[in-house]
């Protein structure tokens, strides 16, 4: 899917003469430690590499970088507040590990940003926060108890069992630490303040 997926995607672009193509990429591209972000990482340089093949066609071919979208359908917000409500425990990979975050308007900002600065090749990467999943998790159970005290309403507040939080390890090809760009891309970003994107 993202590699053939992609390649597909770019001949349909150009015979449909689309005015911007705009990839959708993720932090697990960087360095990848899996597959998926291999595959990922290929996506991206097939779109980079399109602005060449494209001839004197207009098409403009870009990429952005998307951290973990907060509730969407990849988002690990969904799985603690449903272990949270069933009593726990709720369960981390690592407690240290630390993922880049953003929105749903963020990430919708990061499209338009992209789609309307893209002149061909680049990858965009916007300015994210990293959080620590166990502080994620911590959260989550703390707000998890606040409710059910009732501290969020006007009953009184009852006693509320609660609710750990259990290490299980990473998995294989899982990183403990994402990061947004590599060290040769850090040298030859350029960083859009107005727009918080590394370009």
């Amino acid at each position: 899917t993202n590699i053939i997926g992609t390649e597909n995607i770019i001949r349909a672009a150009l015979a449909e003469s689309v005015q911007v193509c705009l990839f959708s990429s993720t932090d697990k591209a960087v360095n990848p430690s899996n597959a998926m972000g291999v595959s990922k990482l290929m996506a991206e340089h097939l779109m980079t590499a399109a602005n060449n093949y494209k001839g004197s066609r207009q098409t403009v071919f870009s990429s952005t970088r998307f951290g973990n979208v907060v509730g969407s359908r990849g988002s690990v917000l969904p799985i603690f507040n449903k272990q949270a409500r069933s009593g726990g425990p709720v369960t981390v990979t690592l407690r240290d590990m630390t993922r880049f975050v953003m929105t749903v308007d963020a990430a919708v900002r990061l499209v338009l940003v992209s789609a309307m600065r893209a002149r061909g090749g680049e990858v965009f990467v916007p300015k994210m926060d990293a959080v620590r999943i166990g502080d994620l998790a911590q959260v989550v159970v703390d707000e998890h108890a606040r409710i059910q005290s009732g501290e969020s309403g006007g009953s009184l507040p009852r006693r509320v069992r609660p609710v750990g939080i259990v290490e299980v390890g990473s998995r294989p090809g899982e990183k403990a630490i994402e990061e947004l760009m590599t060290r040769e891309e850090e040298r030859r970003a350029l960083y859009l303040e107005r727009d918080e994107i590394y370009v």
